[in-house]
């Protein structure tokens, strides 16, 4: 029950990613949801499944796109699974923790693309990206983490109690 509704979560971030997101630009960067979910689903349910869940929603978010696959599965994977595991001690609660997992998440997550890109010949513009796109994106994603966190939470929590709840019944 819960993999079905974190696949819809996941569908709808990739729907809203690639609609609503796309035209909400600030000086040329839009926002990384599928990221966001990734960080704040990690920090809720451990590295393991960070692992799984980065990697399912990086590789929807490369076929969706369709270039570079596996780029973007392998730096969510890495991701869910550092986020899974630094976060396990902290308070999670407390809104610093969710925005800087997110920040210091999307510096990451940027930094692996752009890296990969340029390991496969892409030519890649370090002094314009890491300021510009790197930076920026952080920000917007760190932002929007601050609007979204509180929500996303609790439908982690209505996904446990289902599935919970689901599996006790049979």
């Amino acid at each position: 029950m819960a993999l079905l509704l974190y696949g819809g979560l996941v569908l709808v971030s990739l729907v809203l990613q690639s609609t609503v997101l796309a035209s909400v630009t600030i000086a040329g960067v839009k926002p990384d949801l599928p990221l966001i979910l990734v960080v704040i689903y990690a920090m809720y349910n451990g590295p393991v499944f960070g692992a799984k869940f980065g990697f399912a929603v990086g590789l929807a978010l490369d076929l969706t796109v369709g270039q570079m696959i596996g780029m973007q599965a392998f730096s969510k994977m890495l991701i869910g699974i550092g986020v899974g595991l630094s976060v396990e001690k902290l308070f999670r609660s407390s809104l610093a923790v969710p925005v800087t997992a997110v920040l210091l998440g999307t510096v990451f997550d940027q930094f692996l693309y752009v890296l990969g890109l340029a390991l496969f010949g892409v030519s890649v513009g370090w002094k314009g990206i890491v300021p510009h796109n790197i930076l920026l994106t952080a920000t917007y994603n760190g932002l929007l983490v601050i609007i979204l966190y509180r929500g996303l939470y609790a439908i982690g929590d209505a996904i446990a109690y289902w599935d919970e709840l689901f599996r006790r019944s049979g």
